[in-house]
C-alpha cells in the first residue's frame, strides 16, 4: 500500500470512528435512565425469586440478544435466548426482552402475543417508542 493510499484509509477510519461517537452520544441522550435502573430492578427481582429472563431478537437484533442472555448467565442469573434450542418454559412469573430496532419486527411481535396471553412480564428495547409491541 502507499503511503498516499495509507494516509487515506487512517482518514476514513478516523472519519468514521467519529461518526459513531457522535450518533452513540444523541442516541444516550433519547435514553430515559428511570426505564433501564426499573429494568435493572426488575431482572434482580425475578431472579432474586427464581425466575428465569428469556431473550429474543431477530437479526441484528438477535445478534445483541445472544450476547446479552450470555451476560447475564456470567453474572449467575437464569437466562437463555428464546430459539428453537430452548427447553425451558415460559412462566408469569419470568420476563421477556424483546430487542427490535422497528419494534413491528413479525416474530418479537408474535413472541410478545404469547407472553401476554401467559401474563408475563415484557420489557422492549427498540428504536421505536410507538411500536406495536408497546
Amino acid at each position: 500500500m502507499k503511503k498516499s493510499d495509507s494516509i487515506l484509509v487512517r482518514e476514513r477510519f478516523l472519519n468514521t470512528l467519529l461518526e459513531i461517537a457522535e450518533q452513540v452520544k444523541k442516541n444516550s441522550e433519547s435514553i430515559d435512565t428511570n426505564n433501564i435502573l426499573k429494568l435493572i430492578e426488575l431482572i434482580v427481582d425475578i431472579d432474586s425469586n427464581d425466575g428465569r429472563i428469556f431473550i429474543y431478537g431477530a437479526g441484528r437484533s438477535g445478534f445483541i440478544g445472544r450476547c446479552f442472555a450470555q451476560r447475564l448467565m456470567h453474572l449467575g442469573i437464569k437466562s437463555c435466548f428464546v430459539s428453537d434450542t430452548v427447553t425451558y418454559r415460559y412462566s408469569k412469573d419470568d420476563l421477556l426482552i424483546l430487542i427490535s430496532g422497528s419494534g413491528e419486527t413479525t416474530s418479537p411481535l408474535a413472541i410478545a402475543e404469547k407472553a401476554n396471553e401467559i401474563e408475563g412480564k415484557i420489557a422492549l428495547f427498540t428504536g421505536n417508542p410507538s411500536s406495536a409491541i408497546g
